[in-house]
């Protein structure tokens, strides 16, 4: 090999060389393998070219190292640019969802406190409810009782004006004129319906006061009962009566009675000016209930006075045309209360009427 040919070899290797080690370590490594045994005029003359490769290479490699860094501090801005910008993004967002929070936390504050005073508001009102429910259970009671005690204390005078009347007119009606004739008939008149005012009376207040004892009644049986009593009363009327077959009810017997006692003669009595009498007594069930209904073809009534129809004392037909006292259907009302049921009337005036009333299914009893 020629000398030549070894100068560049050895340039060749320092070159690489200084791209594994640093450029004083491998000068260094260079010196003591024999480049420093060179003379430095002859390393310039006779190896320029590998030596100018070298230095380039040098060069090329500290450019490369100094892009490098350039390139990395670049990236390092831009990401810190970029996580800047992401920080103020996310405080913005922070902002804004603190914001909405202490909105929302201002709403819930005024709906707990508007809540909390409607609560306030609610318990007074109970509170208050409660006081005037006792009230007037108080005020109820002591009505029942002057009622019972007002009907009680009157059935002895009126069982001796009415005596003394019937006396007059066996003994005296012959040496009375026309005129006392007809004065007699109107107090005999007046003290049988005070008499029966008084015993609807006492039936209000019995069926109010009076304790139940509930059981499975025959509804059928005693509907048919109930006709054969008016019919004994009044033989000579034709009524076309049609009562369902197989109806039951969970209740108390004899309250129950007198519900169909009103009901069933008030279609009687309604019907009398009607050669075609007919009354149906039936059943049906809705929604859990068993409704019940008397309907007649009998003289009906206006619905705009329907609300009338289960008041105290309220008639929609003047005593004249039919008799009565305008309790019977208070106190129906009051016994299908205590039942949880509900009554309710309906008609035509000419027509006829239908009044219904309803009873909850019993469940779980043993039925007969």
């Amino acid at each position: 090999m020629s000398r030549v040919g070894r100068r560049c070899d050895t340039i060749v290797a320092l070159v690489l060389m200084s791209l594994q080690f640093p450029v004083p370590y491998v000068f260094g490594a260079g010196l003591q393998e024999g480049v420093a045994s060179a003379k430095p005029h002859e390393m310039v003359c006779e190896n320029s070219p590998a030596l100018f490769w070298g230095i380039f290479a040098i060069v090329g490699f500290l450019v490369t190292i100094i892009a490098l860094l350039v390139y990395v501090s670049i990236v390092r801005k831009r990401a810190a640019r970029a996580l800047e910008e992401k920080t103020l993004e996310l405080e913005e967002r922070v902002q804004e969802r603190t914001s909405q929070l202490l909105e929302t936390n201002r709403i819930l504050t005024e709906e707990i406190n508007s809540r909390a005073a409607a609560q306030e508001e609610i318990s007074w009102l109970n509170e208050d409810l409660q006081r005037r429910t006792q009230a007037l259970e108080n005020a109820n009671n002591e009505l029942e009782s002057f009622s019972y005690s007002v009907s009680h204390d009157l059935r002895a005078p009126l069982r001796h004006i009415e005596g003394f009347s019937r006396l007059l007119m066996e003994e005296c009606e012959g040496n009375l004129d026309e005129h006392g004739k007809e004065y007699l008939h109107r107090v005999c008149k007046a003290t049988k319906r005070m008499s029966m005012l008084i015993d609807d009376l006492l039936n209000l207040s019995k069926v109010t006061r009076g304790g139940m004892n509930c059981q499975y009644v025959d509804i059928t049986k005693l509907g048919n009962e109930v006709v054969s009593d008016l019919r004994e009363l009044q033989p000579e009327r034709q009524v076309a009566f049609t009562i369902g077959e197989g109806m039951t009810a969970w209740g108390d017997l004899h309250l129950l009675r007198i519900v169909l006692v009103n009901f069933l003669g008030n279609a009687w009595k309604y019907t009398s000016k009607n050669d075609a009498a007919a009354v149906e007594f039936g059943c049906k069930t809705e929604d859990g209930e068993q409704v019940f209904f008397v309907k007649d073809n009998g003289v009906g009534f206006d619905m705009t006075y329907a609300d009338r129809l289960f008041g105290t004392f309220q008639r929609l037909h003047h005593a004249n045309e039919f008799e009565g006292t305008g309790i019977g259907l208070a106190t129906v009302r009051r016994i299908i209360s205590r039942h949880e049921g509900r009554t309710w009337g309906e008609g035509q005036p000419g027509i006829g009427s239908t009044f219904y009333f309803t009873l909850p299914l019993k469940i779980g009893a043993e039925h007969p």
